[in-house]
């Protein structure tokens, strides 16, 4: 019985550190991904500067601001709401907005996805955007 009880809690234990740094890992990548992705965006909207079109403006100043509200790791560690639910619907709000700004300024969905610019792929002409 003593055994059975031992047993138990060092897989409790095991569980409990194998579990923790899951869960770290995880928060790493996902931490990493959207911080490449709202880096990515904003320095598109940042690029793009003053606009003819008036809709163009404001859509860019729209993804400036979400961008600038969304969560700092402050308020994610210190806050006992649901910050990851918050996060989720913040993102989905972003590239909402940012697909909106690719069909405003007329762009082929294809030019604007971070993972063709990650690779240095141009995919307007098929072409190794690093060979310049």
């Amino acid at each position: 019985r003593e055994a059975r009880e031992r047993g138990g809690k060092e897989g409790w234990n095991a569980g409990e550190i194998a579990g923790y740094q899951d869960g770290m890992n995880l928060g790493l990548t996902k931490g990493l991904e959207y911080g490449l992705e709202l880096g990515y965006i904003q320095g598109v909207c940042e690029g793009i500067g003053e606009s003819q079109d008036e809709k163009v403006e404001k859509t860019v100043e729209t993804l400036l601001r979400l961008i600038s509200e969304f969560a700092q790791p402050d308020y994610l560690f210190n806050e006992k709401s649901d910050s990851n639910q918050n996060l989720q619907e913040s993102m989905q709000r972003i590239k909402a907005k940012f697909k909106v700004l690719s069909i405003q300024l007329k762009k082929s969905r294809t030019v604007w996805l971070l993972k063709d610019v990650l690779s240095g792929t141009d995919m307007r002409n098929n072409q190794d955007s690093r060979e310049w």
